[in-house]
């Protein structure tokens, strides 16, 4: 270990230019995949929303909204529908708006309309459920959520391409940065690998330190890079708080590891920080592999 540090000590710019080149790449590594995730939550999360919304008139009848009611559950393919009177709609706002006096305060139940919300798993009934419903008596606004679905699914297909292409230039990048820096730094020690080849040494054995003393920049890179991200994130959450403020969590499903998205805790920091570990030890290591290889042969 103490080669590693003298050796760290005697190249400080091509060390400094390592740091630099990790920091950058795993800080735009994290954050494109943070955004990616974050809008694919957003998505899963807008799915479970009611696809349509029929609002009625306050003093429409219960025996009206429960025809229609049965009328969309025999005519239409719906997987849920659910009748929501205005002391619920009341309690569903206070939910929405918990801790804001200013907007609870001022509305009673008289002012919120009773309405039906419907699920399809049909997306091609929403259109016909929604013009079957703007005939019906007492039916005062339909409120058609496909638009809204079929643009975030438009977005988040498009994110992901992009974020794919982003990841795969910025590694590319990155690895020939590295591969520059640290082919400089091993021929500086191209008599000591000589000597040691001779000495009949394994090429591991060659190239393990510069491999310990690259991880290590990796992992300093890494730690600054998910410090500069969560410094960002705290910055703007008042922000991202007031404009999802219907919104209490977001959360991702991977092959059945559910991730918090919104807000951020320690394991999805945890695992923002692995993903940037990966990224920067990978990144390190087969360039140190592909630096090294001429010299130990």
């Amino acid at each position: 270990m103490k080669e590693i540090f003298l050796s760290l000590r005697r190249n400080p710019y091509q060390n400094l230019a390592s740091v630099l080149v990790l920091f950058l790449s795993s800080f735009f590594i994290v954050s494109f995949v943070f955004v990616l995730m974050f809008f694919t939550a957003l998505l899963k999360k807008v799915e479970t929303l009611p696809q349509v919304t029929i609002y009625f008139k306050p003093d429409t009848p219960t025996e009206t909204i429960a025809k229609l009611k049965e009328d969309i559950a025999n005519n239409f393919q719906v997987s849920e529908i659910n009748f929501i009177t205005q002391s619920q709609a009341l309690e569903i706002y206070k939910q929405i708006f918990e801790g804001q006096e200013s907007f609870t305060s001022l509305v009673t139940e008289n002012m919120l309309p009773p309405s039906l919300e419907i699920k399809t798993d049909n997306p091609d009934n929403l259109y016909q459920i929604a013009e079957f419903a703007k005939t019906k008596p007492g039916v005062d606004e339909v409120d058609f959520q496909k638009n809204i679905v079929d643009t975030l699914i438009s977005f988040t297909t498009t994110l992901k391409k992009f974020t794919l292409i982003s990841a795969i230039l910025i590694f590319v990048t990155t690895l020939i940065i590295l591969i520059s820096i640290i082919t400089f730094k091993v021929s500086t020690k191209k008599d000591q690998i000589e000597t040691l080849k001779l000495l009949g040494a394994s090429d591991l054995f060659v190239i393990k330190p510069l491999l310990i003393e690259n991880i290590l920049i990796s992992i300093l890179s890494s730690i600054l890079s998910f410090s500069v991200f969560i410094g960002i994130i705290l910055y703007i959450k008042p922000f991202l708080n007031n404009y999802f403020a219907t919104l209490k969590t977001l959360e991702l499903t991977i092959y059945n590891y559910t991730i918090s998205i919104w807000p951020i805790n320690t394991t999805s920091s945890l695992t923002i920080l692995s993903l940037g570990l990966v990224f920067t030890i990978l990144s390190s290591t087969l360039a140190t592999f592909i630096s090294a290889k001429k010299y130990i042969k």
